[in-house]
């Protein structure tokens, strides 16, 4: 987040900023990111489109409108969003929430109405959800997984944790498995991406979320070593030549490509007409091809429409670009590249289960 975006949401939504209240904003679209340490106060409702397993996140959430200090509402809305009838029995959120809130309001004495105006479990119903199997009602997340896995390690192996911070950006091993699988983790600048490819004939490439990489890659401490297959580094060159794809069918590379297009074009068409943020410009292309920060919305912004040299498409382009400029600050790459210097731009590691 830049200095200018945090400036302009202490001044629309913080009843207690010190400096100018401002309304660049009326409705703000946030995750957890907002749901601890900030002031929203100036806003009187909040949406959870979502109800997390853990209800007391929903409750830090309704904790940033209702702030001690400053009364800006007589009244505060709290609107949430359920699954419908036909998916309810197997998502199951409002029960599960609803029964955890029961042991929020018992244990902490907390009489606020979080879910619903009849906000009542019961204690029967309690131990009846309880006495289930944990795992048809909720699964810890992935980073909490990853948290403990490591927390673990550090406690009790310590020399691992030591072993990891000396391994080269490319790092390539093997373990035994049931089934051939080439699992590769890659992070090119700050984007983290992963795929898995089997053998001779289902050596087709797939993409894989982390939690799916954590399940193919885990293995005991004592797990051996074993020596690189035959199968490898053709496997291996195979996936750093693949190019990740989004649903709608384009590669990154692609809408990557698009973008640096049109932003070079800017600067062609800009030229003559003194435009002052030609080093933003400049600053947008360097990230998208060294960094790759921006998410693929806004290299849609930038790439979604060829930029052609008229003064409409020029106009709509100029918006795009004060926009980012507005929202992620002059300085937003050096930012980058500060936090960035001392780390290698591509890490690939690969772990092939033989």
């Amino acid at each position: 987040m830049s200095k200018e975006l945090a400036r302009h949401l202490n001044g629309d939504f913080n009843a207690q900023y010190k400096g100018t209240q401002t309304d660049h904003f009326k409705i703000l679209l946030t995750s957890d990111k907002l749901s601890e340490g900030f002031n929203l106060n100036r806003a009187g409702l909040i949406i959870n489109y979502d109800i997390p397993w853990n209800p007391t996140r929903v409750i830090q959430r309704v904790g940033r409108i209702n702030r001690i200090g400053v009364k800006v509402f007589d009244n505060l809305y709290i609107y949430n969003f359920f699954p419908s009838i036909k998916g309810a029995d197997i998502v199951k959120s409002r029960e599960i929430a609803q029964q955890k809130m029961f042991l929020i309001h018992n244990a902490l004495g907390e009489d606020a109405k979080i879910f619903d105006a009849d906000e009542e479990p019961t204690a029967s119903a309690l131990r009846s959800k309880l006495n289930k199997n944990i795992e048809e009602d909720g699964e810890l997340s992935t980073i909490t997984k990853i948290r403990n896995l490591y927390a673990d390690l550090e406690k009790n192996h310590s020399e691992i944790i030591a072993k990891i911070t000396d391994l080269p950006p490319r790092v390539k091993t093997a373990k035994g498995s049931e089934e051939y699988q080439l699992n590769v983790l890659r992070r090119k600048g700050l984007s983290l991406f992963a795929q898995t490819i089997g053998k001779e004939g289902n050596s087709s490439i797939k993409e894989i979320d982390f939690e799916e990489l954590l399940v193919n890659v885990q293995c005991p401490i004592e797990e051996p070593t074993l020596k690189l297959s035959s199968f490898f580094w053709p496997l291996y060159e195979e996936t750093k030549r693949f190019q990740p794809k989004y649903k709608f069918g384009r590669s990154e590379t692609s809408l990557e490509e698009r973008a640096v297009d049109n932003l070079k074009k800017s600067l062609k068409f800009l030229r003559d007409l003194k435009f002052e943020n030609f080093d933003f410009i400049q600053a947008l292309i360097k990230d998208i091809r060294y960094y790759h920060t921006l998410p693929t919305a806004s290299l849609r912004r930038l790439g979604g429409v060829e930029l052609k040299d008229d003064k409409k498409s020029l106009r709509l382009f100029v918006e795009e670009i004060l926009w980012f400029k507005k929202h992620l600050g002059d300085d937003y790459l050096k930012k980058i590249e500060f936090s960035s210097k001392n780390k290698s731009k591509e890490i690939i590691i690969a772990v092939e289960n033989i």
